[in-house]
């Protein structure tokens, strides 16, 4: 699993989310209103008067398959607006807090280190979700 953390002008938020969720990306964290400036070219967001842009920020979790597309897509709308920018980095995920896994049609949380599901039985400590 990776996680993809998205800084962009405010303009691209409603594409950026469109895009996500066309792409079967449910999840994410958002962050409407954030400052910064980029590290090579771009003016900085910082919503003052001299600098009145303001950019915005969206985290994802994604299985590692769907990243290059995400990208990709990202890089597309990116070169269509340049000066408004977005920079998209992708880090991997080492652990998570639960794993929600689907087992013979059903939804469990099994805890962190727990992975009997994969070996074909559910463990004891499994949940229902709801």
């Amino acid at each position: 699993m990776k996680s993809i953390f998205i800084a962009f002008d405010q303009a691209h938020y409603e594409r950026i989310v469109d895009m996500l969720e066309h792409n079967n990306c449910r999840g994410f964290t958002a962050w409407q209103e954030v400052q910064g400036r980029g590290s090579l070219t771009g003016e900085p967001h910082y919503g003052s008067h001299a600098w009145p842009s303001i950019a915005s920020a969206i985290i994802t979790f994604v299985e590692d398959s769907r990243v290059d597309n995400i990208l990709s897509l990202l890089h597309q709308l990116d070169v269509e607006s340049p000066k408004l920018g977005l920079r998209a980095f992708v880090m991997n995920v080492e652990k998570t807090i639960y794993s929600e896994i689907i087992c013979k049609g059903s939804k469990f949380l099994l805890p962190l280190h727990h992975n009997s599901c994969a070996r074909g039985v559910i463990g004891s400590r499994a949940r229902l979700r709801i």
